[in-house]
């Protein structure tokens, strides 16, 4: 431990606690993060990951198209 956090433990222990638990939690969403990865790799296929993220991308496009549209329209008929 460096000596910045030798003191802070010594001086505010009930900093250096939430640390230490800021610490598992991120080891958590990393480990969790690995499972999830892990089990995605084994029960699906390259090629079908490689649609839905296709698919997920168009679909944001027609979104952002179909908002772009609609605020398009909004400010036309307020012009109007």
């Amino acid at each position: 431990m460096c000596t910045t956090g030798v003191v802070v433990a010594k001086e505010r222990p009930d900093l250096e606690e939430q640390r230490n638990e800021l610490v598992v939690q991120s080891a958590d969403k990393r480990k969790l993060k690995e499972i999830e990865d892990k089990i995605l790799e084994v029960s699906v296929p390259a090629d079908a990951i490689h649609l839905v993220h296709s698919l997920l991308h168009i679909w944001i496009g027609r979104r952002r198209t179909l908002s772009a549209l609609s605020l398009g329209t909004h400010q036309s008929r307020e012009a109007s």
